[in-house]
């Protein structure tokens, strides 16, 4: 087995198994979570099984702003290459 294939196992579990709380899911089906949702909606307050969110990330840095932008040009100006037919 490759470790792509366990990967893809892993990912596939129930979200009630043992294994895929272990590797860090938070244990509720889809079903769950909207049956929270509706309790949240009718009662007005967050259901307490109700998984925290996650953390925001942290704003990026200027150094990173700056190398996506660079990025976003140049992309921009091959796409403006392809579209005149100077790249094919």
């Amino acid at each position: 087995m490759t470790w792509r294939r366990f990967k893809i196992l892993l990912k596939h579990l129930p979200a009630d198994s043992a294994t895929a709380r272990a590797v860090g899911q938070s244990g509720h089906t889809l079903t769950d979570l909207l049956i929270m949702d509706v309790w949240s909606a009718l009662t007005g307050k967050p259901h307490p099984a109700r998984p925290k969110p996650s953390a925001q990330r942290p704003a990026p840095s200027p150094e990173r702003e700056a190398r996506l932008a660079d990025a976003r040009h140049r992309a921009a100006e091959r796409q403006a290459a392809i579209v005149a037919g100077q790249i094919a």
